[in-house]
């Protein structure tokens, strides 16, 4: 996917990559920054962030990287894009290290080349909160997945007409795919791409939203 971007919008807009390895014992931990985020290319949801190396329990890292890589994500969710990855570990940039905190989410949802909706996740690891909003950041009163949302005003992300330039880009190719980004004070960073969000079993409140979404699906139009 690192390929697909940097061809598409740029290797600026992909955080760095410090090192690629399907062994976690040869991570070079020494040459590493003082911040960064370890994760596998073969799952969803598994990361961790190293926000300051010096104090980091290397063993304990190598030791989860191993068990992530006998894991098969296709066992558990049927996901047929998981099925043939080979699995491998990824070492990369700390957005907004200085925070020490991850970057809030923002997940656009393209359909035919055209961002419909946006979402922001907030506190993942902490408390979990979720808005959707119109392409022009305009609320939507909908629940996705279960997940409660953040009350008053949700400030819209500093770069939100570039990264919306952005997902259509990426996305233009696909009748339908979810583009996560970040969002920087400096930028805005490629996160993922996935056109199975929350394995297809994620729900809306009211459901008449998702029967919404689905028309915009070009075979359904």
């Amino acid at each position: 996917v690192r390929a697909y971007v940097r061809s598409k919008i740029g290797e600026d807009a992909l955080p760095k990559l410090y090192w690629s390895t399907e062994n976690p014992s040869d991570i070079p931990f020494d040459a590493l920054p003082g911040a960064f985020v370890v994760k596998p290319t073969h799952g969803s949801g598994w990361v961790q962030f190293v926000s300051d190396g010096t104090s980091l329990d290397r063993d304990e890292l190598i030791k989860t990287c191993k068990w992530w890589l006998k894991q098969s994500l296709y066992r558990l969710t049927h996901e047929r894009i998981y099925r043939n990855l080979k699995p491998a570990i990824l070492v990369e940039e700390f957005i907004n290290a200085r925070s020490r905190h991850p970057p809030d989410d923002y997940k656009f949802y393209v359909f035919d080349g055209k961002v419909e909706m946006a979402e922001m996740l907030t506190g993942r690891f902490t408390q979990l909160r979720s808005n959707l909003f119109d392409r022009n950041w305009r609320r939507l009163e909908v629940e996705y997945s279960k997940i409660p949302p953040l009350s008053g005003d949700v400030p819209a992300p500093k770069h939100l007409d570039e990264m919306i330039r952005m997902a259509e880009i990426l996305g233009r190719e696909c009748e339908f795919v979810r583009v996560d980004l970040y969002d920087s004070e400096e930028k805005a960073y490629f996160g993922e791409l996935t056109v199975s969000p929350g394995a297809g079993l994620a729900t809306f409140k009211p459901p008449s939203y998702d029967l919404y979404l689905g028309s915009l699906w070009p075979r359904a139009k």
